[in-house]
């Protein structure tokens, strides 16, 4: 049976927004007017576990109508994404990944409500989210709650009126988890949900939960504290920026931007209205209040008179972190507030504040604001050998970001998505793809070169077979014999027309070439790549050579500088190339300094010194695995060169204490979470370790 797709012949998708006055009802819709769509749900015994919402979008492919986006508004841009559906035979288009990008770029905030586990994990395969272990993932998209399937191992109510949104979720029992109360001592409150009936139908009944389970979580977090932030500001990073900044949403100068203007003319709002949002929006901005990743939520928030609502008290009632402009709920690696756009690193100075308990709440809120914001700018900068500013139009930077758009090419074949993806690129968008067609890295013409990429993704079995028996050549075989049949023949391929892009051999020897980039995305990304580059041109050897040699100069400036964290990255990168050259003695070497370090932290500035955890989890299972490699005699050596390495002139722990420390988890495998507990009681707190935050490192080398 054909199936007759609804055609959007200009390309653009039908929405459909509630009446203010109801919610939608998404099977009522799909029932009536996409009644193919419907049935295929029915087929597949899809269940739709979320009926109601406010925006209801069609997902189309080649003009055809293939399936839908089902959203709730938490505001005019933040949008709760409550179910999506693609018909079968069009998946693995990357459909979702063209719709994240498309509602991100339009300025709006996104979350998704109780998602599948399928779904998580195709946020995983998109880099939206990140596996911290076998289960538990983190997510740059945040996942809410609905309030009647919340469950708990706590009694503690919580509050119906507060929206419950959480980035952790776990793929055993397929719920996202929100966690509350964690660090302080006997207690531990965590938040998941009902079992969907999509996740029960594939994977069975969820397994029991206990209190061991929910001590696993909690310690699994309170281990890897300092990172599971780092990831979580690394994962935020990497979603889509809005495209709708200050200069297109409100504008410079005395006139109305074209975005203002089309509203005032369209009669969405008065002139005095825009103005007065112009000048307020202006002057936040100004001031830094607002940014370009915040202004198009901000602006809303405005035009619908949301500060009008704003309740106060409503700071008491809450148990979270919250937005200190409009007192929602936030999540703290969020730039700016999903709900009203205020920057959430914005650091004001409260000298004119009289109000003696205004001025203690508002600044407890601001300290915790900036301290994030520390830790944010340390966890984001890039380490340099020579501080020399590239510019934008430095070629290596180029090299980076077309290393970046081909890969994206050759898994999606879509230029428009790539760009959608790389954001801050060093070019102009136009004049980047100006020259990816003038070099001759891509196509959109069907050749020998890119046959059986077109082949495998556009064409059927059937098509297949009839252009080889239209050509008289033999039809059976596996659809890869099929398609290499065809493209060893003289059939002429100028006949097939794609939409998609594609390299060329050129663009594939490209990535071949720099596949070298491929490493330093991986494990160099905290350095300067325009820096590494040129260590890279001006260095000769294999790539793991110039690597060793470029990290040493690093270890040299980091010594000089006396920079801790600086120097716990050299050591880790150190380690891992090493595992990777399978030089394993070396590997075992930085991965023992690196202990040694991390074990007696001489230096602890503010912002970092309340995410700081002792041992690192990685660093441990790694001495553990190359315990096996070597003799207890070469292992109790390595400790011995690598704290001699340091010539300490005092310690914070000594030398002894830590070589039994080692000795525990090597030889007992004792829990790294206990072990770290035992340090921070014994050497951080009782020694009052946090004096030192006014020392450097010069007060403890010789």
């Amino acid at each position: 049976m054909t199936t007759k797709f609804i055609i959007r012949n200009d390309d653009n998708p039908k929405i459909i927004h509630n009446d203010l006055s109801d919610y939608l009802d998404v099977e009522s819709i799909l029932k009536k007017d996409y009644e193919y769509i419907y049935e295929s749900i029915q087929n597949e015994g899809f269940v739709l576990e979320n009926k109601w919402g406010d925006v209801f979008k069609e997902i189309l492919f080649e003009n055809k109508v293939v399936g839908f986006a089902f959203y709730g508004l938490n505001s005019a841009t933040n949008f709760v994404l409550n179910e999506i559906y693609v018909l079968p035979e069009f998946r693995g288009n990357s459909l979702f990944l063209l719709e994240i990008n498309i509602l991100l770029a339009a300025g709006n905030s996104l979350s998704i409500l109780q998602p599948t586990k399928n779904l998580v994990e195709i946020l995983i395969h998109y880099g939206f989210a990140f596996k911290l272990s076998e289960n538990i993932v983190a997510s740059a998209i945040s996942f809410d709650f609905k309030n009647e399937d919340i469950l708990s191992n706590s009694n503690e109510e919580f509050d119906d009126e507060q929206i419950m949104s959480s980035n952790i979720y776990d793929l055993d029992i397929r719920s996202s988890l929100l966690l509350r109360d964690i660090s302080t001592p006997g207690r531990n409150i965590i938040y998941y949900h009902q079992e969907l009936e999509n996740d029960f139908k594939e994977y069975g009944k969820r397994k029991s939960l206990n209190n061991g389970y929910f001590n696993e979580i909690k310690d699994l977090f309170l281990q890897n504290s300092e990172e599971f932030t780092q990831i979580m500001f690394d994962l935020k990073d990497k979603l889509p920026k809005s495209q709708l900044g200050f200069d297109i949403v409100v504008g410079h100068g005395e006139e109305f931007s074209d975005y203002m203007q089309d509203m005032i003319d369209d009669g969405i709002i008065s002139k005095n209205k825009a103005q007065e949002i112009k000048d307020v929006l202006t002057e936040e901005y100004e001031r830094g209040e607002v940014t370009d990743d915040g202004i198009i939520t901000r602006f809303n928030f405005f035009l619908n008179d949301l500060d009008s609502q704003i309740d106060i008290l409503d700071i008491f009632q809450l148990n979270t972190n919250i937005c200190p402009y409009c007192y929602n709920p936030i999540n703290l690696s969020d730039e700016s507030c999903q709900i009203c756009g205020y920057n959430l690193f914005y650091e004001p100075d409260f000298d004119f504040i009289d109000d003696d308990f205004e001025e203690g709440l508002i600044i407890d809120k601001g300290n915790t604001v900036s301290s994030l914001s520390e830790l944010f700018e340390r966890l984001d900068r890039k380490y340099k050998l020579e501080n020399i500013n590239y510019g934008k139009d430095y070629p290596t930077s180029y090299d980076l970001d077309q290393f970046k758009i081909l890969k994206l090419i050759d898994e999606y074949h879509n230029l428009d998505l790539a760009f959608l993806i790389i954001n801050n690129l060093k070019l102009p968008q136009d004049i980047f793809s100006e020259l990816l067609f003038s070099e001759g890295y891509v196509t959109y013409e069907i050749t020998k070169e890119n046959w059986s990429d077109f082949a495998n993704s556009d064409l059927t079995v059937d098509e297949l077979k009839d252009i080889l028996r239209n050509n008289g050549l033999k039809v059976s075989g596996r659809k890869q014999e099929l398609i290499d049949r065809i493209g060893e023949s003289d059939i002429s391929l100028d006949e097939f027309v794609s939409d998609k892009l594609f390299l060329t051999q050129k663009g594939k020897d490209y990535l071949n070439d720099y596949s070298w980039i491929e490493l330093y995305l991986n494990f160099l990304s905290m350095f300067d790549f325009d820096d590494f580059n040129r260590f890279w041109d001006a260095n000769g050897g294999d790539f793991n050579e110039i690597v060793s040699k470029y990290l040493d100069e690093h270890i040299k400036k980091a010594k000089e500088k006396k920079d801790f964290d600086y120097l716990i990255n050299c050591f880790s990168s150190k380690a891992i190339f090493a595992e990777l050259d399978e030089n394993l003695d070396d590997a075992l070497k930085w991965e023992m300094i690196r202990f040694c370090l991390a074990i007696n932290p001489v230096y602890l500035d503010k912002s970092y010194y309340n995410f700081y955890i002792p041992l690192n989890q990685e660093n441990i299972d790694n001495l553990r695995l190359l315990k096996d490699e070597f003799s207890i005699k070469t292992v109790t050596d390595s400790f011995e060169k690598s704290w001699d390495y340091f010539k300490f002139n005092r310690c914070i722990i000594s030398k002894e204490d830590s070589k039994s420390i080692l000795n525990r988890l090597l030889d007992n495998h004792e829990d790294l979470k206990s072990i770290n507990k035992e340090i921070k009681d014994k050497y951080f707190v009782k020694n009052n370790m946090d004096n030192t935050h006014q020392t450097d490192l010069s007060d403890y080398f010789k």
